[in-house]
């Protein structure tokens, strides 16, 4: 991924936390993971994602015990090509067009239990942590 390439072929991630109903409380994430023992069950919506179209595989955040809060969300690779991925169409901005952002939909998507990351809970941990050196970047295109 570090050099955009895997098989000769272009290799993209995106960064998938935002939410129709959270908004930019992380917290209150409504996509979840439910464990099935070898795989989770992922369900859920992610907008304004970007590359969200244009990614091959994806870090997408859930929650696996709401109870929990966000002690509950992890993280997980998903791959866009697997059953039940549904990118939508790209958003029309007004500004950073360069970059495709799109609403990304998961239904009833299997993922491997390896393919979460980190122990059970590090995913909210793992995002704010990501997001810290993103808002950097995010403040300089303002």
């Amino acid at each position: 991924m570090a050099r955009g390439k895997k098989d000769g072929t272009l290799y993209i991630g995106a960064f998938m936390l935002s939410e129709p109903e959270a908004g930019s409380d992380a917290t209150s994430q409504r996509t979840t993971a439910e464990d099935k023992g070898d795989y989770y069950l992922l369900n859920g919506t992610k907008n304004w994602i970007t590359n969200g179209g244009t990614a091959s595989v994806y870090l997408v955040m859930a929650q696996t015990d709401i109870a929990k809060g966000a002690k509950g969300i992890n993280t997980f690779i998903v791959e866009k090509n697997w059953p039940g991925v549904t990118v939508a169409a790209k958003e029309n901005k007004l500004g950073i067009r360069a970059s495709d952002t799109h609403t990304v939909m998961f239904s009833d998507v299997k993922v491997p239990k390896e393919n979460r990351i980190g122990a059970d809970g590090f995913g909210f941990s793992f995002a704010m942590k990501t997001l810290a050196g993103g808002r950097i970047g995010i403040a300089a295109q303002a």
